[in-house]
């Protein structure tokens, strides 16, 4: 496996991701997700939930919808990944922290 850092640009910032991967396909289904997931987020501050469609999240990053069907089967597959990624990520953060209070 190789290190792949993707650099993702949204309007509330920069995002600066290091993943190890097996493939440069994976590498490309993993940006393509992360660009979608990045591309929803940006969506929920400016409109609810609800309100947001595949259009618009392919529009906003420039990923055709067919790619975004490739990933995931509809808007409520795409959030529930991004809120798995965002909860991996905090987890490696505080990785050897107890977090866990009694």
């Amino acid at each position: 496996s190789f290190p792949v850092i993707s650099i993702i640009y949204t309007q509330s910032g920069i995002s600066l991701i290091c993943f190890f991967i097996k493939s440069k396909s994976q590498s490309d289904a993993l940006c393509h997700k992360l660009i979608l997931a990045a591309a929803l987020k940006e969506l929920m501050q400016q409109k609810p939930f609800e309100k947001i469609t595949i259009q618009d999240i392919t529009q906003k990053c420039g990923i055709r919808c067919q790619n975004f069907y490739y990933h995931f089967a509809d808007v409520y597959a795409l959030l529930q990944y991004m809120f798995e990624e965002e909860a991996i990520c905090l987890l490696k953060k505080h990785e050897g922290i107890q977090l866990w209070q009694v």
